[in-house]
């Protein structure tokens, strides 16, 4: 279903937060185990398969087959829940008209996707090409919050259950959800946990009731999104649900590597809504507590001033 522009639009003044990045190198008799089974998956043999940067959930490659095609190759150790779910996700961006890499294998822990180029040739058209391409998204809507199916965050489970009420569907989806995670890896002592369930508790007056639910990528940053010569070429690493496009915006200035450009597109079709930058915040916990829980304790750095904020 189609919705009406009702969106918002960052100022400028998003600091950068630094990347946690953990290669995963494996052992020649594994990467020759995996050019098997992609020669297997996909009936052709490959001439080359080198490792390339994608993050500490899985190993990535680029794989040439023999005739010089190039496809990008996702090896998963021990989850191929993980695999079908980006599978699944890839296929739904694609399906409502967003920018995602085709599909081309997905299974026995072997996630193969088109290859797509990437370079900063014209990188303000690209960054605005992205902006309309998200906008876009959040034009596409449903009558609740959530989704059909859970998925994942990374490594970690997102329920995605339908709710009517998106505070109520933030604070317990998310925040309590998280918090419930990173409590039981002791990763956060019962104190925050405390804090962090009082303040999910105040989002019914923080965060607009109904707000549209629109198609959100979920996990928006500018290593998701694929750029060359002027163009946003793939949005990538799905965590699909529908809520507040407030979110996905939140997340794009956590890291950096998005400039201006993407906004001023962006806000062209789905305009700025007062109060956005104090949500922005509210909005960067989930991620913020997302990295809690994989990478420790440090990043509670990102938590705290949100909690300060709104009291004990």
């Amino acid at each position: 279903m189609e919705c009406g522009a009702a969106g918002i639009l960052r100022t400028t003044d998003d600091a950068l937060f630094p990347i946690p990045y953990f290669a995963k190198p494996e052992p020649e008799i594994l990467m020759a185990q995996i050019k098997s089974r992609l020669e297997a998956a996909l009936g052709a043999r490959a001439a080359a398969l080198s490792p390339v940067s994608g993050g500490s959930i899985a190993a990535a490659y680029e794989a040439r087959l023999e005739g010089g095609a190039r496809v990008f190759v996702k090896s998963y150790d021990d989850d191929a829940g993980l695999v079908d779910g980006e599978a699944f996700m890839l296929r739904y961006l694609a399906e409502k008209g967003a920018p995602a890499p085709a599909v081309l294998h997905a299974g026995d822990g072997l996630l193969v996707l088109e290859w797509l180029d990437q370079n900063g040739a014209d990188a303000n058209a690209a960054d605005e090409d992205a902006g309309r391409a998200l906008a876009r998204l959040h034009n596409v809507c449903a009558e609740q919050y959530g989704f059909d199916r859970d998925v994942a965050i990374g490594p970690l489970p997102q329920p995605n259950g339908w709710m009517d009420d998106w505070p109520g569907f933030f604070a317990e989806r998310r925040i309590a959800y998280m918090t419930g995670l990173c409590r039981d890896a002791n990763v956060i002592d019962q104190a925050m946990a405390m804090r962090l369930d009082g303040f999910a508790q105040k989002l019914a007056a923080l965060l607009p009731v109904a707000p549209q639910a629109s198609l959100l990528h979920g996990d928006f940053w500018s290593g998701n999104v694929l750029r060359a010569s002027g163009r946003a070429t793939g949005f990538i690493d799905p965590a699909l649900y529908y809520g507040h496009g407030e979110v996905d915006l939140a997340f794009a200035g956590m890291f950096g590597g998005i400039g201006e450009p993407f906004y001023v597109a962006y806000g062209e079709i789905r305009p700025r809504q007062e109060g956005w930058e104090e949500r922005r915040a509210i909005y960067r916990l989930w991620p913020a507590l997302v990295h809690v829980r994989l990478f420790g304790a440090s990043y509670l750095s990102w938590v705290e001033p949100v909690l300060s904020r709104h009291g004990p």
